[in-house]
């Protein structure tokens, strides 16, 4: 099954960029990505390989079958090390299951091409039985693109099932993920799920055809039969975000359904030790022109005034109401990096941080926020209560 030509080429590129000239390999980490050219994994260097095969030049073809080679010599007991620094320990029980797919694709499509012993010891891992990684709810948009990469390899009917059901946490018009993700820099995280929903809607974001490590594993990706979006490119609300533009971003620490929810915290009032934000909101600095109070630049509000966010011909207006219980409260737009965000740095701030601070309350006490989105290109104007959020510590 011959994978997209183009997801194929971005791997081929993204891994020539990263192969190392001392060690032949790629290097990456997962867990520290400053310290990327210390470790070597096994899977993305597997994945390169497969993507040279995939590739069908003959030059490149035979770098994949040597990379494979010696790759296949780390192998312990049918298991494989997550980076080949830590063989001969194999201490991870499902990660066969990741390589799966990548093993079964050769076996398949190039056993006329890789060498018999090569082709020998893939039937012989793959006949082994293991322990079988389970289906998971919850997952990261990598993970759930993982996942269903898997599943493919296993069990196609399952895998469309699977993937329809995946492709509703896609915005195909602002091509962005609508489930809880990271954020790196001023952009939603690049994961392999963005190259999955482009190359099934046959459109990719900006931000997923920069260089990106994750373009490594493209190759995975089997190819669909496109299915073109014919919607808009609306501002969307989630349970607790407000998507617009590209990649472009607004998350409250609240959360909201049909306009409105109420979130249950403590009773306790802030004391003098904390600092009293009980209500934070984010916004990309990158995707604002300007953030105004009543109309005038300002760096704080009190409650009873409006917020404008300029964003292009967008502009999200922002509300504060006390719903239930009294306080005296103090609004602040600062600088900030939301939670989740990969790229910290103490020096570089990403974010927009808009917060009210609790001077005094009662320990029942609830702030509503309205979010009104307007487009000055259109006219439109959608008022949406956005998140009812009692106050707490």
């Amino acid at each position: 099954m011959a994978a997209d030509k183009f997801l194929v080429q971005q791997a081929t590129i993204a891994g020539k960029k990263r192969l190392s000239r001392q060690t032949g390999f790629i290097h990456h980490c997962y867990e520290d990505r400053s310290s990327h050219d210390q470790t070597i994994p096994f899977f993305e260097n597997a994945a390169f390989a497969y993507a040279l095969l995939q590739s069908r030049l003959s030059e490149q073809m035979l770098e994949g079958i040597a990379l494979l080679e010696r790759l296949l010599k780390f192998e312990v007991n049918g298991a494989f090390p997550l980076y080949l620094h830590e063989y001969p320990d194999c201490r991870h029980p499902y990660f066969f299951a990741q390589l799966k797919p990548i093993f079964q694709g050769i076996v398949r499509d190039f056993r006329l091409v890789v060498p018999k012993e090569m082709h020998k010891k893939l039937l012989h891992l793959l006949a082994q039985e293991g322990d079988e990684a389970p289906l998971k709810q919850a997952l990261t948009p990598g993970a759930l693109a993982l996942q269903l990469v898997r599943l493919h390899a296993d069990n196609e009917a399952l895998y469309t099932e699977k993937l329809e059901e995946a492709s509703r946490l896609w915005h195909p018009g602002l091509k962005v993920y609508l489930g809880e993700q990271r954020q790196e820099g001023s952009c939603p995280e690049v994961t392999l799920f963005d190259l999955l929903m482009g190359q099934l809607y046959g459109a990719y974001s900006e931000r997923a055809l920069q260089d990106n490590p994750v373009h490594l594993l493209g190759a995975l990706i089997p190819p669909h039969e496109v299915k073109p979006f014919l919607g808009a490119e609306e501002p969307y609300f989630t349970q607790t975000t407000l998507f617009w533009g590209k990649g472009h971003s607004l998350v409250s620490n609240g959360t909201w359904e049909e306009g409105m929810a109420t979130i249950n915290f403590s009773e306790s009032v802030p004391d003098d030790r904390d600092d009293g934000f009980e209500v934070s909101f984010f916004v990309n600095r990158s995707s604002v022109d300007k953030i105004l109070v009543n109309g005038t630049k300002a760096t704080t509000f009190q409650l009873q005034d409006s917020l404008q966010i300029l964003s292009g011909t967008t502009q999200i207006t922002l509300l504060f109401s006390i719903k239930e219980g009294e306080g005296r409260f103090f609004g602040h737009i600062l600088y900030g990096n939301r939670p989740g965000q990969l790229a910290v740095s103490k020096f570089e701030a990403y974010d927009y941080r808009i917060v009210v601070r609790t001077i005094s309350r009662t320990p029942h006490c609830q702030i509503q926020v309205q979010a009104v989105v307007s487009s000055a290109s259109d006219g439109l104007s959608t008022a949406s209560p956005m998140a009812c959020i009692p106050l707490s510590t």
